[in-house]
């Protein structure tokens, strides 16, 4: 007798303490939108997606208006990204809503925020096109910098997911002439398939404080990306092959 009343006596306060946790889907509404540090942040901390221990300090100093968050909606949950000021290498947090209106699922992205490398990251780099999420990178080395995006429909872990290029930026020296060849794409998704148009913008100019020229498109090319195994496979890689080495 003594063993069930304990067993109902455990499973009672484990489901008082989840009932206690605020539901996210209370400060969510609409299709997509963003959310202030002051009525996301008591949430993080509750799901305890991150240990704020260490950095107090920096969410401190946030006006409780600061934007740290951005959502979409899908059929069933809601998508959510946060900036993540507690690990600079995982610059946000990805969670998936479930039915209870708790995060099911979360995990973190690193976008070499630090780097400076490109623009457009932190929650500014999460975005929706058709049915799919995408998330951006940066990428950099020697002469070098740019983008990528990571496209999928749940939240799983970065690394089990790959990107497409986005845009870069690469400087070429050659005897007294630098070249900077810099690739925009276009990107566009049709069911299961996303459809990238590349233009391969260049400007030279003379070493040293010679006049650039004016910048030209040099070439143009689409590559169509197919998933298979969950990834992302491109139909014909050749030139982007060529522009990104």
């Amino acid at each position: 007798m003594n063993k069930v009343f304990y067993l109902l006596l455990l499973l009672c306060l484990s489901a008082c303490q989840h009932t206690n946790t605020p539901k996210i889907t209370t400060i969510l509404a609409g299709d997509s939108g963003y959310l202030a540090k002051k009525y996301l942040l008591p949430y993080i901390l509750s799901e305890k997606l991150l240990d704020t221990s260490g950095t107090s300090q920096r969410w401190n100093e946030l006006q409780d208006s600061t934007i740290i968050g951005k959502y979409y909606k899908n059929e069933r949950n809601y998508i959510i990204c946060i900036n993540n000021l507690s690990d600079a290498a995982t610059s946000v947090i990805l969670c998936e809503t479930n039915h209870t209106g708790h995060i099911g699922v979360h995990t973190y992205y690193g976008q070499s925020l630090a780097q400076n490398s490109c623009t457009g990251i932190g929650i500014s780099g999460f975005g929706k096109m058709q049915d799919y999420y995408f998330i951006r990178s940066c990428v950099w080395g020697s002469l070098y910098a740019g983008s990528e995006l990571t496209f999928f429909k749940n939240v799983l872990p970065q690394e089990t997911l790959n990107s497409i290029p986005e845009s870069s930026w690469r400087g070429l020296v050659k005897g007294d002439t630098s070249i900077y060849r810099e690739l925009q794409a276009t990107i566009h998704i049709s069911h299961d398939s996303i459809n990238a148009h590349y233009a391969i913008i260049q400007e030279i100019e003379k070493v040293p404080a010679g006049p650039r020229t004016a910048r030209e498109t040099i070439d143009s090319f689409d590559v169509v990306y197919l998933m298979k195994d969950k990834q992302w496979i491109a139909t014909d890689s050749a030139k982007i092959t060529l522009y990104r080495n």
